[in-house]
């Protein structure tokens, strides 16, 4: 079922959740500073969409980054925590991905986080925490916010 409405949602390109809800039901599931999130009922995914010219930009620098660990070997070692991205929109601020369980404890998120970290010893930083740290259905842990990853290097 994913795939089929991954598909068609490819095909129209929903910039919005009015556009969105014409292809298919939408639970919502929270909002951060940036973009709000709703589950794709019936599918294992949800969809994240920005706020205004803040969230766009968060949301191209989360797909910048994404696109960082998958491609610069330095980075690699964090392909392990990406979700699965289904389809991104850079012009509209808009990411479906798989879905995560929020379920991991703050300790292993700091963890994590203290890996990321790592990566940038002059003053790097990341937005991670335990809402934004969670397991998938195979039990891995992921990170469903990169947009604030970086520092100077």
């Amino acid at each position: 079922m994913t795939e089929q409405i991954i598909k068609k949602i490819k095909t129209v390109r929903p910039v919005n959740v009015t556009q969105l809800r014409r292809i298919c039901k939408l639970k919502r599931m929270g909002s951060g500073a940036f973009r709000r999130a709703y589950s794709i009922i019936k599918t294992d995914a949800i969809v994240k969409f920005s706020f205004g010219a803040d969230g766009i930009s968060h949301t191209q620098d989360e797909i910048k980054n994404i696109r960082k660990i998958k491609t610069v070997k330095r980075f690699q070692r964090f392909k392990k925590y990406l979700p699965k991205i289904y389809y991104w929109d850079e012009t509209y601020g808009v990411i479906i991905m798989e879905q995560i369980q929020m379920n991991v404890t703050e300790d292993q998120a700091s963890k994590i986080k203290a890996k990321f970290e790592k990566m940038f010893p002059k003053g790097g930083f990341t937005d991670l925490h335990k809402r934004n740290v969670g397991r998938n259905k195979k039990g891995q842990i992921k990170v469903i916010d990169f947009g604030v990853i970086g520092g100077q290097e």
